[in-house]
């Protein structure tokens, strides 16, 4: 898959865009702390796109419709009073406006691991799998077990599909890779049916992440947190469930801000 990465077109543009999904299963009116009312669980997601420039940003969001996983959790949901369901905020807060968009006229910076860094870095970013590894354990914290090691893997991730090189997206794929832990999956599907390779870190005893990356253009198709003791997770559903997805359908560089690769 690393030989794959090596002969993606080198990356030039404007504007780098992303479109992703991002998708989480929550388990609400548990004993007064997440909500009135009986529980209930509930799939909450949004659509993302973003276009991020030298100097300007735009991000454009869009909320889907709730999902009950049963009708007996949107009867509960009902008996709760209905309340307004959003990612990340107990129910009953107040929605932002959909779309929901947000302009920004100050350069980008990318979350990798626990490092933002701006165009200009990444673009520096080195394509040697020993000092690329290195360079992404400084923003982590210190020591060493499986919890650095699921950290360094994740911020190895985030690498993946970001405005970098062809030889840093290589480098990224071998530190993963090397990643003491990390297991592979063969071929498995991601949560728009596509197919790609799948590659799992435990995070802990509790849950871990798989990461689907496209054999073709070596771009990571999704990420999955899959719970494999959802109640220590606060969620009333089945272990091996992923409670958090995040999907990418589009990245890649345009020319004008709005426009899509």
């Amino acid at each position: 898959m690393a030989a794959r990465a090596e002969q993606l077109p080198a990356p030039g543009g404007a504007y780098w865009y992303e479109a992703d999904r991002t998708s989480q299963v929550s388990t609400f009116g548990t004993s007064g702390k997440l909500g009135r009312g009986p529980a209930y669980t509930v799939e909450l997601s949004q659509v993302t796109r973003s276009w991020l420039g030298s100097s300007r940003s735009r991000a454009v969001t869009n909320r889907n419709k709730p999902r009950f996983l049963t009708e007996q959790d949107r009867a509960n949901w009902r008996a709760a009073g209905s309340p307004q369901l959003m990612i990340g905020a107990p129910p009953g807060g107040k929605p932002p406006p959909d779309p929901s968009v947000n302009d920004v006229g100050v350069p980008p910076r990318f979350l990798v691991g626990y490092q933002e860094l701006t165009m200009n870095q990444l673009k520096r970013l080195p394509a040697d799998p020993s000092r690329l590894a290195a360079l992404l354990r400084v923003g982590l914290p210190a020591g060493s077990g499986p919890q650095i090691e699921a950290l360094l893997f994740a911020s190895a991730a985030d690498l993946l599909n970001l405005p970098v090189s062809a030889q840093v997206r290589t480098a990224a794929f071998k530190v993963m890779a090397g990643v003491n832990g990390a297991r592979l999956l063969g071929t498995i599907t991601d949560p728009a049916g596509r197919k790609g390779t799948g590659v799992a870190f435990p995070e802990s005893p509790h849950a871990g992440r798989v990461f689907i990356v496209d054999q073709t253009t070596a771009t990571l198709l999704a990420m999955e947190y899959v719970a494999n003791d959802p109640s220590q997770l606060g969620a009333r559903v089945p272990p091996g469930t992923a409670i958090l997805t995040e999907t990418w359908f589009a990245t890649g560089w345009t020319d004008k801000l709005g426009q899509q690769p």
